[in-house]
């Protein structure tokens, strides 16, 4: 049962889910722009434990090995977002086994349990809140929970609130398996995290043909040698959507969307002042809103704001009230419309492989008579996926109604 504390913090998190800033679309499941609290863990329905065959080791991205029973009965991940590498190897299963997720920024957890209830069942009675947004872990929901493995992504300093805790968790016998997407090879990443699970979940021959389909759509992109083209465009990134506030960029450097944009092609106008700097892997810096102007990049990317795993027919369009901010009006990137905003946690899922050909197609616009990246989404989920790839807007245009 949830502590008081737990309790307190999710209705806090849902009230200033409503005051922020722009409008959420409306859930499928609720109807309305607040989330509404997932119940309470009923510990009676957790997925009764198999017992186990065999032991296998594994080597994580930070080259640990890691030696786990299988089959593996339950699991736990970092947030939501993380499951979306295993359905494609389990379907629905993914769910049945799930046991706890930490939330992340878009309440993660309350928009998968809206979008995917309906079709695998109730499986929150059986899911565990492990950590709050940006935030060490819960080991005693943990321990509550039991997982066989715990699979915690890079994202928000994820990393190390896990190892903080790995000595409880080995007494307990729940490894510990660290993944870290997009990383610094954001064209391989991927496939080396289905490739990992594939073995924890032993789904090996469903993991080759998933990362079969992953390298054929970054085939094109590496084929084309981008980074060397003449007409590389300049490209400013931030993580916001609003004029009144300034939110982080990243270098080419960064594990997110900076290095997304860099195997894009793009040059990216934070590497010039902070590449070299103590700050290049950071995914917190600013820049001077003079530099930026100075600099009048040729197209503006930005990620953030919600509607990750959140259905809209017709698609909404995205807030750009950060174009009103003072000067932006002079940048070429505006007046010519240059400005897109994608879903922020496309850079470290299974969908990556989006994001890059997206923007390369968007920076290049020549490579759009050979990639289609919206029917490689649609081709994907179609395939690997319990869903078709209408439950997020992807990325919106600056005046435009589609970003195709």
């Amino acid at each position: 049962m949830p502590s008081w504390t737990h309790r307190i913090m999710l209705c806090l998190s849902c009230c200033l889910l409503l005051a922020g800033p722009g409008t959420a679309a409306p859930s499928p499941a609720a109807g309305t722009s607040a989330e509404p609290p997932v119940a309470a863990l009923d510990p009676a329905a957790l997925p009764p434990k198999t017992p186990t065959s065999r032991t296998i080791t594994v080597t994580d991205c930070k080259g640990r090995d890691v030696q786990l029973q299988l089959p593996i009965s339950r699991y736990a991940i970092s947030t939501m977002d993380v499951i979306d590498y295993l359905i494609p190897l389990l379907g629905a299963e993914a769910f049945h086994k799930l046991v706890g997720s930490g939330q992340s920024g878009g309440h993660g957890i309350e928009k998968y349990r809206d979008l995917y209830t309906p079709i695998v069942g109730p499986y929150t009675a059986h899911l565990g809140q492990i950590s709050e947004h940006n935030a060490p872990f819960d080991l005693e929901m943990l321990l509550t929970v039991a997982p066989d493995v715990l699979i915690v992504n890079s994202a928000m300093g994820a990393h190390r609130y896990a190892l903080e805790i790995e000595p409880q968790l080995a007494r307990a016998g729940i490894g510990l398996l660290l993944i870290d997407i997009p990383g610094t090879s954001v064209t391989s990443s991927i496939q080396d995290t289905l490739r990992l699970l594939g073995q924890v979940f032993q789904k090996e021959q469903r993991a080759a043909e998933v990362i079969g389909f992953i390298d054929a759509q970054f085939a094109p992109l590496l084929a084309a040698r981008l980074d060397q083209r003449p007409d590389r465009p300049t490209v400013y990134y931030e993580m916001n959507r609003f004029a009144n506030t300034f939110g982080p960029t990243q270098t080419s450097a960064s594990s997110g969307w900076g290095a997304v944009i860099a195997a894009a092609g793009a040059r990216n106008i934070a590497d010039t002042i902070l590449l070299k700097t103590a700050a290049a892997k950071s995914g917190s810096s600013t820049l001077d809103p003079e530099y930026i102007l100075n600099q009048n990049p040729q197209i503006i990317v930005l990620s953030g704001g919600g509607g990750w795993m959140t259905p809209q027919q017709p698609a909404q369009p995205q807030s750009f009230d950060i174009v009103n901010r003072t000067g932006w009006h002079r940048l070429q990137a505006v007046k010519n419309g240059q400005v897109y905003a994608l879903a922020h946690d496309l850079s470290r899922s299974v969908f990556g492989f989006y994001a890059c050909q997206k923007l390369a197609t968007i920076f290049f616009p020549d490579l759009r008579a050979t990639i289609q990246p919206e029917d490689s989404m649609d081709e994907f989920f179609r395939r690997f996926m319990l869903v078709d790839s209408s439950v997020t807007n992807w990325c919106s245009r600056l005046g435009a109604e589609s970003c195709r």
